[in-house]
């Protein structure tokens, strides 16, 4: 398998964040990532896992 990479700091922080549900709303912190990836604080394939956690968050959110 391919060799994976050591996420950085910033995707990390941003998981316990999401995770922690401590974000306005998922407008809000989508803009938050995509500030992330443009300024390549996170990688494409982090990006795309931050954004399908914040997905499961929000619909966790909608059940409860």
């Amino acid at each position: 398998g391919r060799c994976k990479m050591a996420n950085t700091k910033t995707y990390t922080q941003a998981k316990k964040i999401i995770e922690g549900g401590r974000y306005e709303s998922k407008e809000a912190m989508m803009e938050i990532l995509d500030v992330f990836l443009m300024g390549n604080r996170i990688t494409a394939d982090e990006y795309k896992e931050l954004v399908e956690l914040l997905d499961l968050k929000e619909a966790e959110k909608d059940q409860a």
